[in-house]
């Protein structure tokens, strides 16, 4: 078994390995508006941690390969955008949205960060990361039915993303209409 955290080993199988991934990162990076190095800073950081999530009922693992922990971070990273949460508010809500990831099942005390983090992050989260409200999310939080692996999931699932990059170019050209950009 290998290191999930060397760069070179989990993207082997990324069509077409590190190298393919390094020369893509700059296109992600300036679709997200940020640094293809704090992008590629971003996947890698979170990937480890991703990669060693469990499903709790069958225990096979959630995230099989970088491509998806790609798509979960892309996604994280698309809210961020769109929501208006600052770069440590995001950090926070990272921080959450990982332990919900590693615990396996998410509690009050780790939404409670999220939703208190400023801009729309809870309400992205529970939307595109466990597909109810925010109500739903406390609900099911409350009940031990909000599972880590549900939400990694659907936070890489292509659909969520593409959603979500529309809801960006929406807020892109609104923000353009009055000047701002």
């Amino acid at each position: 078994m290998w290191n999930i955290a060397t760069p070179s080993r989990f993207t082997q199988n990324y069509r077409g390995g590190y190298d393919r991934f390094y020369d893509e990162s700059f296109d992600e990076a300036s679709r997200m508006r940020m640094s293809a190095a704090g992008y590629r800073d971003a996947i890698m950081s979170a990937v480890p941690i991703f990669a060693a999530a469990r499903d709790l009922d069958t225990g096979e693992r959630v995230v099989k390969d970088i491509q998806q922990a790609k798509g979960i971070m892309d996604s994280l990273l698309l809210m961020k955008s769109i929501s208006g949460t600052t770069e440590d508010q995001f950090q926070h809500a990272l921080i959450q949205i990982i332990q919900i990831a590693s615990k396996g099942k998410g509690q009050m005390q780790d939404l409670r960060s999220i939703l208190e983090s400023g801009g729309h992050m809870g309400e992205f989260l529970a939307r595109y990361g466990f597909g109810t409200s925010i109500g739903g999310m406390i609900s099911k939080s409350s009940q031990g039915k909000l599972l880590g692996s549900e939400m990694l999931r659907n936070l890489a699932s292509a659909s969520s993303r593409e959603t979500l990059a529309k809801r960006q170019e929406m807020s892109r050209r609104t923000w353009e209409d009055v000047g701002i950009i």
